[in-house]
């Protein structure tokens, strides 16, 4: 359990320094650059050819949704009479 916590912390801290790199190039934040796209992303999507694409970006795409799933999943396997202990996660 302690790997999925792990892996899931590490995975997102992965993504800060080429974040900050491309901040630095395009003088952009990661919520000011998607606005620059946006045209371009109407065109892809309003062609029709990319229906899983058009369901992906209607989807709430909410942050916190990762972490509360993961921690959620780790409780339900800690919450067991042998703490989760003949579960692999």
């Amino acid at each position: 359990m302690h790997l999925a916590a792990f892996t899931y912390v590490r995975g997102t801290a992965l993504n800060l320094e080429p974040e900050s790199a491309a901040r630095a190039v395009t003088g952009m934040d990661d919520e000011e650059w998607p606005d620059t796209q946006e045209a371009a992303l109407r065109s892809i999507v309003g062609s029709g050819g990319h229906p899983r694409f058009e369901r992906m970006l209607s989807m709430d795409l909410d942050l916190e949704r990762g972490p509360r799933h993961l921690l959620a999943g780790l409780a339900v396997a800690l919450d067991t009479p042998d703490g989760g202990a003949d579960r692999t996660v």
